[in-house]
């Protein structure tokens, strides 16, 4: 992105947080301090893996560290691959929603 498009997305994001329509969002470096392949193309090698790891049965949560990705990062990958349904919940709101109230208790990082 360019330097003017950073700014202007910047911008329309301060102006989203300033009338309460968004939350302030981290900057890309920090977000990938969390999850390191934030927004990083996803390779063939990489959609191989995940489909096998969520065949065998691997967690949500679990596949999000794996593949250093945020878990409606996860999802919505499963879900282009055909291997969720396009109604599963995809947001990270919508997940935690989803989740049995022990999981949610276990405070997990969904960001």
């Amino acid at each position: 992105m360019t330097q003017a498009g950073q700014t202007l997305a910047a911008l329309i994001g301060s102006v989203a947080v300033a009338v309460g329509q968004a939350k302030p969002s981290l900057g890309l470096d920090q977000l990938r301090q969390r999850h390191p392949n934030a927004y990083r193309p996803w390779t063939d090698e990489a959609d191989a893996l995940l489909t096998e790891r969520f065949q065998a049965g691997a967690p949500l949560v679990d596949l999000a560290g794996e593949f250093g990705r945020k878990t409606s990062a996860i999802v919505a990958r499963l879900v282009r691959l055909g291997l969720l349904p396009p109604d599963h919940p995809q947001t990270d709101a919508q997940l935690a929603a989803y989740l049995p109230t022990a999981a949610r208790d276990d405070k997990v990082d969904w960001i």
